[in-house]
């Protein structure tokens, strides 16, 4: 015999029986306030962090980047909601993390305690104040319903700890900022703009900087030919001036140059991109990076140009927390500098000079020889000179095929040439090759004999002689050991 099934709303099976009229109905579990209050406070510290990368960065800055805050602030947030809706897990994960960190802050500090001599005594005095806060969050965080006045005790001191070393890490900031404007009062120079124009230089500083003397420590110990401060960012930067027989070859090794020189391996460089810059009107090249110096982040940057075989570089750096202000100031200071090249004028006058008399003689060629004779006055005729004593010690590297090319090309230029003129261009050029004297006016003279035979030459052949006689004297120019 079948029953019929029942009905909603019946006693059958014990299921959808309403409450009979007076039973008590299960009361939702109590909030756990202590749990509330941590999650407030967590959700309190990662808005304050994010207001530190924002509204807040000029006056409470942080050597923090903003991806690292936004991270560890998304993560407090959801923790905080975590505990704020009561979530028995989050609870517990919070405490054992919270007492993983304080075991590992405990044993940084025992090492550096013992590392620096300091004693028992100042470890128990560090070890009692991080342990402080560490107690009050179990306070919050222990049992199911902590007292009033347990959560009270311990929100006010995890409150306190938490925003109160804000307070204090902007009092320190701020000493150490009155410390570095003392610093640079102290430096700071009587002249209130550079010029030298026997570098094409000149610069009037941006309002806030100033020129540093030149006998002032981060003058001094950087080799610097002109120093200036910030007093505003505090930043710092020095130029410097060199002259390089053999110096770097290409732009981006001329960065590398001075950014080995000022910064090291060990300093956790962070290179944070290359970007054209204009000195004065001349190209440049600026590198801006991330280091540390003496265990502090630092932003540095790096601008590169040249003259001729004189380089010049301006670098400079301000600690990470200060990095935007610092980089604003920084491009404020390179838009001030007045720039004239003065050897590459100097150049293109010589090099016209010579191409008049030589025309076998490429730019690359002329340049190769008077980067190996900085600051030495040659005239058109000594270049042709020494190029063909370059071009003679460096035919040894060519490859066997350029050198055939080479004498097929040159016997071409002589074939040009009445016997008298090969004869008297021949004993020249023994006499160069073995370092003879000449006469006087005999260089321009010989070039000029030389040019009557190029100037006949079909065009191609000239091309190849030109490129030909550059790889050889570029080669030659390096093993010149007279530059």
């Amino acid at each position: 015999m079948t029953h019929p099934s029942p009905r909603p709303g019946t006693n059958a099976g014990n299921r959808g029986v309403p409450p009979r009229m007076g039973a008590r109905v299960a009361a939702a579990p109590p909030r756990n306030y202590g749990a509330m209050a941590a999650g407030i406070l967590f959700i309190a510290s990662a808005l304050f962090a994010l207001l530190r990368v924002t509204l807040l960065k000029d006056v409470l800055p942080t050597e923090a980047t903003p991806g690292q805050v936004y991270g560890l602030a998304s993560v407090f947030v959801a923790v905080g909601i975590a505990l704020v809706q009561g979530s028995t897990i989050a609870r517990r994960t919070v405490m054992a993390l919270a007492t993983l960190g304080l075991l590992l802050v405990l044993a940084g500090l025992f090492f550096v305690v013992e590392h620096e001599e300091l004693g028992t005594l100042v470890w128990f005095v560090a070890a009692a104040i991080v342990t402080i806060p560490y107690l009050a969050l179990l306070a919050l965080l222990l049992g199911e319903q902590p007292s009033w006045l347990r959560v009270g005790i311990g929100a006010t001191v995890l409150a306190a700890f938490s925003f109160g070393s804000y307070g204090l890490e902007a009092a320190a900031q701020r000493q150490i900022e009155r410390q570095w404007v003392e610093r640079i009062a102290e430096w700071t120079a009587k002249e209130t703009s550079f010029a030298d124009p026997k570098l094409g230089l000149a610069i009037t500083p941006p309002d806030e900087w100033v020129l540093l003397d030149a006998a002032s420590d981060p003058v001094a110990r950087e080799g610097g030919r002109v120093g200036l401060a910030d007093r505003r960012s505090l930043a710092l930067a020095i130029l410097q001036v060199e002259e390089l027989t053999d110096g770097p070859g290409t732009p981006r090794a001329h960065l590398d140059r001075i950014r080995n020189a000022h910064v090291k391996a060990q300093d956790e460089l962070e290179e944070l991109g290359v970007e054209p810059v204009s000195v004065g009107g001349t190209d440049g090249q600026k590198l801006t990076a991330r280091f540390r110096s003496k265990g502090q982040r630092m932003r540095g940057w790096f601008v590169a140009w040249r003259d001729g075989w004189r380089y010049f570089a301006l670098f400079g750096w301000v600690p990470e927390d200060r990095a935007d202000a610092g980089a604003r100031a920084f491009s404020a200071l390179v838009s001030k500098i007045g720039f004239t090249p003065v050897l590459s004028r100097d150049f293109d006058e010589l090099r016209r000079a010579v191409e008049e008399i030589a025309p076998h003689l490429s730019p690359a060629a002329i340049r190769a020889v008077m980067d190996r004779h900085p600051g030495r006055k040659l005239t058109a005729g000594q270049v042709f000179r020494l190029t063909h004593r370059a071009s003679v010690e460096g035919i040894a590297a060519l490859s066997a095929a350029e050198k055939d090319e080479l004498g097929r090309l040159t016997g071409v230029l002589f074939g040009q040439l009445s016997a008298r003129d090969r004869a008297r261009l021949g004993s020249y050029q023994e006499r160069v090759r073995f370092d003879q004297a000449v006469k006087p006016g005999e260089d321009a003279e010989m070039a000029l004999v030389m040019k009557a035979g190029t100037v006949r030459m079909p065009p191609e052949s000239l091309v190849r002689l030109q490129a030909l006689y550059e790889k050889a004297i570029a080669i030659g120019a390096l093993m010149d050991k007279t530059g």
